[in-house]
């Protein structure tokens, strides 16, 4: 049962990173309406409850990556909200954690990249153990 749960949760994650990819007026109004359908919420808590797996973490972070592009100021409150929603935190866990995966590493490192463009949310991240480089 938790293994089939990990797969959905997975399966799920990537599904909304394709749904949430581009950077035109329609992507970024995809990327809008899924943060307001509770989209980081509901990541933050596939990521927390399935800590250990490598492609849930994975996903996680592509979906989360995919979601906070953007520089307007829609952009920059999806950045807030995101780190409201506990991302900052669940993204550095995940890589971490997840020292060998290069997916989850270089997935992770666009999600952060993405939202700690706001230099309060980089000092966030580094409160909760992000590398510099992971920053960068």
């Amino acid at each position: 049962h938790a293994e089939a749960c990990e797969v959905l949760q997975a399966n799920g994650c990537v599904a909304l990173a394709n749904i949430c990819i581009g950077k035109d007026a329609a992507g970024m109004q995809r990327h809008q309406a899924a943060v307001e359908a509770g989209a980081f919420q509901v990541v933050v808590a596939a990521m927390r409850q399935h800590a250990e797996a490598c492609e849930v973490q994975a996903n996680g972070c592509l979906v989360l990556g995919n979601i906070c592009c953007g520089m307007d100021a829609a952009g920059m409150q999806r950045k807030q909200t995101a780190a409201d929603a506990g991302v900052l935190e669940v993204v550095v866990a995940a890589m971490k954690l997840h020292t060998e995966s290069g997916l989850v590493h270089s997935y992770g490192h666009e999600a952060l990249s993405n939202i700690c463009l706001d230099p309060v949310l980089k000092q966030a991240a580094l409160g909760f153990g992000a590398l510099r480089l992971w920053l960068a």
